[in-house]
């Protein structure tokens, strides 16, 4: 009887992402309400309502006379003009076309990480809500709903994510993958942001990567362990998988760049009149990276104190909790024997969550490291955008998964290695955030940061550290470590 009624959970988990992001934007969707502030406000709005107006008289728009003395439309790739969604609302009035379309993206983002966290991860149904949570609703994509073309293309990256990196890697199932992911790619490329779909190919790139080397390592300890293995075919094996792999990604994006050619031509065409067709001065390149003195405002809720809103990246202290609950599962499953292929295949999205946050991290840093200098150098289309804290997708996409992994491990179980482990490094963690805090306002060139927060947001933080270090202590030791 409960196998009958297993799919209709899975439905009813899905279905509670999408009320619960109803929930968090009702004002904007049903209430009558805009975003009356920023790009939203002074481009979004002017350009939606351009490019609709030109869909209900069944014209291509490709030419703005109201921009300066005119300017290019169509080819301006931010005007979204091919992008499904918008070609949809074009006949509702352009504010309730932008509220819907934030809404119908949050709920995009939230649904692709709890599918890959679902049938990738083989998480449960809570576990994989922790993720959608995290990911669809948390502080990154939140902060960058001003940025609409940014949320319509980085709503679709959970799903490449499943896509490159599927639940079982059977050549049967290849092509169709590809054309899917293809698909994704071209949507993106419809919706417009240049920089966010090449952060997305990056780290596209990079989950590519990190499994092909955890592939490798996997042969090796196999070897190391049984000496009498078969060593040609288990390297056979990983190549042959490999090459799928780097295919699948390099075949989607030669597609999705096919089945967007109607806007691409024309924006290469006017990208070579740009002041960014050779690049971008160096100092512009780093500028908008993510600040060191904001590293600990950013990760925990604003209460109505001011951030800018490309550092924000909120995970709150429950969120930091569980994270780095999921990442110790990269050093040991927390359940489950070497025979047991969901136990290896969460500990490899483990180790795929630390590299993303790690790099993530480091990237939207930018400037402030040495690594921007080699990159802005070496890696082709680096120096083609500013605001370098935009990989900070890269951080919350890492963090999502960890919290699912974290909310699994604490579902199943977990032994005394893991219980120990994470006290230390939640003290730790902990040290490091009050120290990052009162360094970051010490230090911190910029004055709006050059003070602690209010005493009401310190007041906030404190209370909700307390009732998560309390809570996951409770959870920790309700019942015996497992073997």
């Amino acid at each position: 009887m409960m196998a009958r009624f297993r799919p209709l959970h899975v439905w009813l988990g899905g279905i509670l992402v999408c009320v619960l992001t109803f929930a968090a934007t009702w004002k904007l969707t049903i209430a009558n309400r805009i975003i009356a502030r920023g790009d939203l406000l002074l481009y979004f709005y002017p350009l939606r309502d351009y490019a609709s107006a030109a869909v209900r008289a069944a014209r291509l728009p490709l030419w703005n006379p109201y921009s300066f003395m005119g300017a290019p439309f169509l080819a301006n790739s931010q005007v979204g003009f091919f992008y499904p969604l918008n070609l949809l609302l074009a006949w509702v009035p352009v504010a309730h076309a932008v509220a819907w379309s934030i809404t119908a993206h949050l709920m995009l983002a939230g649904l692709g990480m709890y599918i890959c966290a679902r049938r990738g991860l083989r998480l449960g149904i809570l576990a994989s809500l922790a993720a959608a949570i995290t990911f669809g609703l948390g502080g990154y994509l939140g902060a960058q709903v001003e940025h609409l073309n940014q949320l319509q293309v980085l709503a679709w990256l959970p799903w490449q994510v499943m896509l490159v990196i599927p639940p079982q890697t059977s050549r049967i199932h290849l092509l169709p993958r590809a054309v899917l992911l293809a698909l994704t790619v071209s949507l993106q490329i419809f919706a417009g942001h240049t920089q966010s779909l090449y952060i997305c190919l990056v780290i596209l790139g990079i989950v590519v990567l990190v499994f092909i080397l955890i592939a490798l390592l996997r042969l090796w300890e196999t070897r190391y362990n049984n000496m009498a293995g078969q060593r040609d075919t288990g390297l056979h094996g990983v190549i042959r998988s490999s090459a799928a792999s780097v295919g699948l990604l390099a075949g989607a994006i030669a597609l999705g760049v096919l089945m967007s050619s109607i806007q691409l031509v024309p924006t290469l065409e006017l990208a070579t009149q740009s002041t960014r067709a050779g690049g971008l001065p160096y100092n512009e390149v780093g500028s908008f990276s993510w600040r060191p003195w904001v590293v600990a405002r950013a990760l925990m809720p604003t209460y109505g104190d001011p951030l800018f809103p490309e550092y924000v990246t909120y995970l709150g202290a429950s969120g930091l909790a569980l994270a780095l609950l999921g990442a110790l599962g990269a050093v040991k499953p927390a359940t489950g024997t070497a025979s047991d292929t969901n136990a290896f295949t969460r500990r490899n999205y483990a180790i795929v969550a630390i590299v993303l946050m790690g790099t993530g991290t480091l990237l939207a840093l930018g400037i402030a490291t040495p690594l921007f200098s080699v990159l802005y150098r070496i890696m082709p289309g680096f120096d083609l955008f500013r605001a370098q804290a935009r990989w900070l997708i890269m951080l919350s996409l890492g963090a999502a998964l960890a919290t699912g992994l974290g909310v699994h491990m604490l579902w199943e179980g977990l032994s005394s290695w893991h219980r120990h482990f994470w006290l230390i490094g939640w003290a730790v963690l902990i040290v490091a955030f009050v120290g990052a805090l009162l360094l970051g306002a010490r230090f911190s060139p910029e004055a709006e940061y050059r003070n602690v927060p209010a005493t009401s947001v310190v007041a906030g933080w404190v209370a909700a550290f307390a009732v998560v270090t309390a809570g996951m202590l409770l959870v920790l030791f309700r019942r015996p470590p497992t073997q």
